[in-house]
């Protein structure tokens, strides 16, 4: 799912839950759920494309009061 850009991946979830990849960028969750943290963090590294084009940000609108 991450492989078409460069993203900012972060490692969400919970232990109880699952693991998932999420672009903190473009505001993508990943349908991959992993079991550890550490298979998450493992898989977001061999994402990582520097020669990739940057994913774009998403605007996020102002949450009101």
């Amino acid at each position: 799912m991450f492989d078409d850009a460069h993203h900012q991946l972060l490692v969400t979830g919970t232990a109880e839950d699952g693991f998932r990849l999420w672009c903190r960028r473009c505001d993508r969750l990943g349908d991959r759920l992993f079991v550890s943290i550490e298979a998450a963090e493992q898989h977001a590294v061999t994402l990582k494309l520097d020669i990739a084009p940057t994913c774009r940000p998403v605007e996020r609108r102002e949450r009101s009061a």
